[in-house]
């Protein structure tokens, strides 16, 4: 079992929440690489609520000759339709080292990295504890 800490932001009073509030969100340290591909280090949320692992394609310097060749997938998602273009990639998670996973890829204008159900939490148990504003991955 490997225990992580939340990245917590604490936020500014507002007349939403006037004694402020703490945004507290489960990330791990991880990089992508595949052949040619190499992501820097980033930050990936661990989410148990979407369905697939995710990463903006320009992480990973693919070329656009690169991702047509990729299996796609059109998806409705809460930010508006989305398409996935998935591949194998070694993905390296903080602690827990070298997984290799089936993960989609998106030019949408995306800044995070998911890891999901399909390829990571259906192989990883999480557990989260906000009280203690930390997480578990076994």
């Amino acid at each position: 079992m490997y225990t992580f800490d939340y990245s917590c932001n604490d936020c500014e009073p507002s007349s939403v929440f006037p004694k402020g509030s703490r945004v507290c969100r489960p990330y791990v340290r991880t990089v992508l690489k595949r052949d040619t591909w190499h992501s820097h280090e980033f930050d990936a949320l661990v989410d148990t609520g979407a369905d697939y692992c995710s990463f903006p394609a320009r992480w990973v310097g693919i070329t656009d000759e690169e991702w047509e060749t990729l299996p796609s997938l059109d998806l409705d998602t809460i930010k508006g339709d989305r398409t996935l273009r998935f591949a194998w990639m070694d993905v390296t998670i903080e602690k827990i080292g070298k997984v290799e996973i089936y993960a989609g890829l998106t030019k949408d204008r995306v800044e995070i990295g998911v890891l999901g159900n399909h390829g990571f939490l259906d192989r990883y148990k999480a557990a989260f504890d906000l009280a203690t504003e930390t997480f578990t991955i076994s």
